[in-house]
């Protein structure tokens, strides 16, 4: 670029020199024809003309070779800016990976898979998409991942909304969902877009939803709108919409989200909107929502509470509102739940319940509450107390279906053990963890199983487990039970692998049954191509039940050959 810039300096330079030559030549050359010295000079003039013409050409062809230099610079350079801006985002994502393996492979594997336990199943294939790590994990767990989801099932969209909180939507998600959705051309869910938009409080993208033809389900828009906290939006259904829009769940939808201000407005009105009390204490007590639950309790006639009030406050670890509770007089009535609830995971709250005069009752339930949560230091505390806290098969049945290895071992190694039973085995199958069953079944003596083992890992698509409970000597029992499970689990290739064993694993009507219900054409067609046992009558009934019109036409179709065969 530098060469070619100098080239065209020197070249204008040039051409400047010709041009002066030649004006100097034009004046002393004479006009008109010319012989001798004088022709010779036009002569030298015209051929200096012709130079400078050539020069200009060529600086004109330098020009344009300079400005095709230039653009391409310009696209050079910004290529390189971007090379180096995807180089240092590389290098950080690089950086960042490498410290999130490092941080990953800090837990223990079987800790993650305890971890990918809790999950739903719809929520597996996000978290293993997220990183090579967490994809080894899920694979090593047995899980099935489901990549192929519905776009526009408004059912599956509200899963994913109760996963992450409806209300942390923003109103430009909502409106992509819509848009989303109305591109298939559905209207049948429109009212379910408003309910999400109450929901959240967005009061703007709601009237916008309105005026693209949703239309309001006057069943429940309220009790959204009450949940939302949005009083505008409340205050616009009730003078638009009329009074009748009040109930009784509209009132514990806002207690349960502690919108005192719209309890008080929907309690206001005349007649005010009805509550049912224990309901409304219930939830603003698993809230934590102590000025709600003052409030309530502050009217003429207070707002009823029950046992379950201090049970949710329990629950949710809200110590200061179970106090406040048990510290009115007469106090709230409180039973075995609080304990219970308290076991899964507040034990600070479990011991200041069981310190009052009299203490707090519990029963086994509170055990297993502690083992369902994996809460060996609360387990401990239970088993220490003077008399301890009862515990039963159901106890490891509990930790099992989590996957708690520790506390299953704590458990069987006390003096004496936790008893078990055919449930434990169960439920470690139904949890997917392989590990843990073999270590129960290689106890002396083994913990004890049953058919419910198959149909529990049948009915969680745990194909490995069936696999290992199968091979072994004896192998573990099934029964109908476990091909109905794979059918209602929606497990094609695990169902084909049950009847693919010598022999195979025996089915009943309840199979073709199950696949009607979860709407499954591809595993119901297996069924019937396979002469697994069904009941027409039912399945038409079972079909029209869960609106499998598809099924409902294949059936009515068969039901019409049936009828002329006869």
């Amino acid at each position: 670029m530098e060469a070619l810039q100098r080239m065209m300096q020197e070249l204008v330079v040039q051409n400047d020199k010709l041009k002066a030559e030649l004006a100097l030549l034009r004046r002393a050359a004479p006009e008109g024809p010319v012989e001798g010295e004088a022709g010779m000079l036009r002569a030298e003039v015209e051929a200096a003309e012709k130079d400078v013409e050539e020069a200009e050409r060529e600086e004109r062809g330098l020009l344009r070779d300079l400005a095709t230099l230039k653009i391409r610079l310009v696209g050079l350079v910004e290529k390189r800016d971007v090379a180096r801006s995807k180089i240092k985002v590389a290098k950080g994502k690089s950086l960042r990976r490498a410290n999130c393996q490092e941080l990953e492979r800090k837990l223990p594997r079987e800790l993650w898979a305890k971890i990918t336990s809790q999950l739903e199943k719809h929520e597996l294939f996000p978290l293993a998409a997220s990183c090579f790590y967490f994809r080894e994990v899920v694979r090593e767990d047995g899980k099935v991942l489901r990549t192929v989801v519905p776009l526009l099932d408004l059912p599956c969209y509200d899963k994913y909304f109760k996963c992450y909180k409806k209300r942390s939507l923003s109103p430009e998600y909502i409106k992509w969902l819509f848009e989303m959705y109305t591109a298939s051309g559905r209207k049948d869910d429109y009212p379910q877009f408003l309910n999400i938009a109450a929901d959240n409080g967005c009061v703007d993208v709601f009237h916008w939803l309105v005026s693209q033809g949703c239309q309001i389900d006057r069943t429940n828009i309220m009790n959204h709108a009450a949940k939302g906290g949005s009083m505008e939006l409340v205050r616009f259904l009730l003078y638009t919409e009329g009074p009748d829009l009040l109930s009784a769940e509209a009132a514990r939808c806002s207690a349960k989200e502690g919108h005192l201000d719209i309890l008080k407005f929907l309690r206001a009105q005349n007649p005010p909107c009805p509550w049912n009390g224990e309901n409304c204490s219930q939830v603003a007590a698993a809230g934590g929502h102590l000025e709600v639950l003052k409030w309530m309790r502050d009217q003429d006639p207070p707002c009823p509470w029950n046992e379950r009030t201090c049970a949710s406050a329990a629950e949710g670890g809200h110590l200061e509102v179970l106090k406040w509770l048990r510290g009115q007089d007469p106090p709230c009535p409180w039973d075995k739940w609080t304990c219970s609830y308290a076991a899964g995971g507040h034990l600070k709250v479990l011991k200041w319940v069981r310190d009052q005069d009299p203490p707090c009752p519990w029963d086994g339930g509170t055990c297993v509450s502690a083992a369902r949560e994996g809460r060996l230091d609360i387990l401990k505390w239970l088993r220490d107390q003077d008399p301890p806290c009862p515990w039963s098969e159901e106890t490891c049945a509990a930790a099992a279906v989590r996957g708690h290895f520790e506390v299953l071992r704590w458990l069987r190694d006390q003096d004496p053990p936790c008893p078990w039973d055919e449930e434990t085995c169960a439920s470690a199958a139904e949890g997917g963890h392989l590990d843990l069953l073999k270590w129960v079944r290689s106890q002396n003596p083994p913990c004890p199983w049953d058919e419910a083992t198959c149909s529990y890992a049948a009915g969680e698509g745990h194909l490995e487990i069936l696999k290992w409970v199968r091979d072994q000597d004896p192998p573990c029992p099934w029964d109908e039970g476990t091909c109905a499970s794979a059918a209602m689990y929606d497990d094609l290739h695990l169902l084909k692998w049950l009847r693919a064993e010598d022999p195979p694993c025996p089915w009943d009507e309840e199979s073709t049954e199950n696949a009607v219900m979860t709407d499954n054409m591809t595993i119901f067609k297996y069924l019937i191509h396979e002469g697994c046992p069904m009941d027409l009558e039912a399945l038409i009934d079972a079909a029209e039940e869960a609106e499998a019109y598809e099924i409902m036409d294949f059936l009515m179709d068969l039901q019409e050959d049936m009828e002329y065969m006869m």
